[in-house]
This record gives structure tokens, C-alpha cells and sequence, in this order.
């Protein structure tokens, strides 16, 4: 009777009184977000009626590829069992390239900002969040079964190759010096992270984790976590660094805080492979922040902010972690 929305105009009060099993009179749509750069477009729809809430956020997109469309069957397979606090979901389909999501409005909750860094109250929840999300989904028989979550991909030698090329015409001549020189070995940097990872246990990621992704009901006391597009199967380490050198101020104090709740919840850590695995994901990571931008086109000035910020983060954490052992990363 309805198919999936092909834009807003598509947000009539039957379509929402259709998925939201009750009775539309009226919906007042606006598109929100639009300032986080989205891949996604994203409405805000006022209700009235009977049976339906207040408000509810639309979510649609469209991809090429089949994997993008990973967080529909996320939040129907996956979602109600999680660990953490997400959105509830109202309804969510694929249909041919294009997906839609109905969630639940959060609109009091506040708006976390990647351009910023927790506190260390703030850093010790999220801490415990992310242990809480992976202790649940540890080795977990799901993740191998569910056909359509993915495994961390592994960048291919064409991408590696093409995209340092890129970044250093683009981006080389304001890279520092040793930047520059660990490109240069970007195949075996990347070789090193694969084999730093390889032995690592599994569990559910995020795989996208900043504070672009993160609201907070009432205070840092309530995370909520947005955004499960990239939700994927992999190391915990994948997660981990996003948190101990993106999201807290210190990574030392976040990193006890994981394991403690880790061992808390029942999964026994062995800290030295974690440790290899935080420098596997970490390595992972540098090339993230550098090939992976190699492409990129800021469309705002908060995107430019962005991407200075994440280099920053990433360079001091991968300068970091060679002081504290200097044979991970010989230059």
C-alpha cells in the first residue's frame, strides 16, 4: 500500500499514521541536522492525532551498495537487545537502493559536538557505555550468522596506494615530517594493523563513534547513541580508540575505567592483547585520517574544523602511544 519516501513531500499524515499504527490528522515536517553533514537526510515531524507521539525523525537515504543499508536490519535484529540506549525505532524498510528509519524524537536531549571533548565525568560514562556495548555482544554466535553485518574491511593496495598519493599532493606540504614518512610504508603500516588485529575477539561496533553521534538525556550521566550506519563486527579496539583518544581528555584514565566494567560484566581481558589491538586499530586509524581525506571536499567551514581537529587528535595519540613504547612504531 506504501512504499518508502522518496523525499518529504512523502511524509503525508497516512504514510506516518500507516507506520505508526494510529491516526495522523496533521505532520509538520523540517529537515534537521543539516549543519553535521549528513549522508542522510533527516526530518523532524510534528503529530497530531490519536494513537502516534508528539513528534517523530524520519530517516531516509539511498545507496549503491547493499552494505550501506546495514542499519534498517540493525534495528530490527539487533537494537532491542543492545546494551546501551539508542532511539527506539518505529518502523524501518529497504527497498530496492533506498531505506527509511522512524525513530523516536529526542529533541530535549543535548546535542553532543565532535568539535569538542568530554570531561573526565563525561569520559568515565562513555567509558562504561562502550564496555557495556561490547561486553553484551562479546563472541556472540549473531555476529558471524547475521548475513548482512559486515566484518571491518581491510583496505586494498590500489586504495592505499592511490589515496596517499592523493593526500600528499592535497594535504602533504602542512603534514609533519613523519607523517610523511610513515606513508611512505602505508602498505605495511596497514599490513601491521591487520596482523595487530587479526587475534583479537569479536564483538559489535559502532564503528563511527564521536560526539556528533551522542546525545545526552539531561546530562553526561545518559548517552544515547546515534547513528549505527557503519555498525559492523570486529575488534573492540576498532571503538576503543575513537573513546580513549577522540572522545576523553585523557586516554589512560577512559581505558582503566572500559576494562574494570569489561571485567565487571564477566569478559576477561587479556590487557597485553588489548593493548596490541589498541595499536592495530590505532595504525587503522592514522590511515583513516589521511588517505581517507584524501578525496575529500569541505562543505562548510565546521567541516574544514572537522578534519583539522580529528588530524590533531590522531596525530598526538599515534606520537603518544610511541612514547610509551617506542618499538611499535620505529621512523
Amino acid at each position: 500500500m506504501f512504499g518508502i519516501p522518496a523525499n518529504p513531500g512523502d511524509l503525508t499524515p497516512s504514510w506516518l499514521g500507516f507506520v505508526l499504527a494510529g491516526e495522523v490528522a496533521e505532520a509538520h515536517v523540517e529537515q534537521v541536522g543539516q549543519a553535521y553533514g549528513l549522508s542522510s537526510a533527516i526530518y523532524r515531524c510534528r503529530l497530531t492525532g490519536r494513537g502516534v507521539p508528539s513528534s517523530v525523525i524520519v530517516k531516509l537515504w539511498a545507496s549503491e551498495r547493499p552494505v550501506e543499508l546495514r542499519e534498517v536490519p540493525f534495528y530490527s535484529e539487533f537494537a532491542p537487545r543492545l546494551g546501551v540506549r539508542i532511539p527506539r525505532c518505529h518502523d524501518g524498510a529497504v527497498e530496492g537502493e533506498h531505506a527509511v528509519l522512524v525513530l523516536e524524537d529526542l529533541e530535549s536531549a543535548t546535542q553532543g559536538d565532535c568539535l569538542n571533548q568530554l570531561d573526565g565525568t563525561g569520559a568515565a560514562v562513555m567509558a562504561r557505555t562502550l564496555a557495556a556495548l561490547h561486553a553484551t555482544w562479546w563472541e556472540r554466535p549473531e555476529l558471524s550468522t547475521a548475513i548482512w553485518l559486515p566484518p571491518m574491511s581491510v583496505r586494498t593496495q590500489e586504495w592505499l596506494l592511490t589515496r596517499r598519493e592523493q593526500y600528499l599532493q592535497r594535504f602533504g606540504d602542512h603534514a609533519p615530517a613523519w607523517v610523511r614518512q610513515l606513508l611512505d610504508r602505508v602498505e605495511s603500516l596497514s599490513a601491521r594493523a591487520v596482523e595487530l588485529l587479526s587475534e583479537a575477539p569479536q564483538t559489535l561496533l559502532h564503528a563511527d563513534l564521536h560526539l556528533d553521534n551522542i546525545l545526552f538525556e539531561g546530562d553526561v550521566e545518559h548517552p544515547v547513541i546515534l547513528d549505527w550506519a557503519r555498525v559492523a563486527r570486529g575488534p573492540a579496539a576498532i571503538d576503543l580508540v575513537e573513546l580513549l583518544f577522540s572522545l576523553a581528555p585523557e586516554w589512560e584514565p577512559a581505558l582503566a575505567i572500559y576494562v574494570a566494567e569489561m571485567r565487571r560484566r564477566g569478559i576477561e581481558i587479556d590487557e597485553a592483547l588489548l593493548h596490541r589491538t589498541i595499536s592495530g586499530a590505532l595504525l587503522r586509524r592514522f590511515i583513516s585520517a589521511t588517505c581517507g581525506i584524501s578525496r575529500w571536499e569541505p562543505r562548510s567551514e565546521r567541516e574544514r574544523a572537522i578534519v583539522a581537529i580529528d588530524q590533531a587528535r590522531v596525530f598526538g595519540a599515534v606520537e603518544d602511544w610511541r612514547r610509551r613504547d617506542p618499538d611499535w612504531l620505529p621512523l
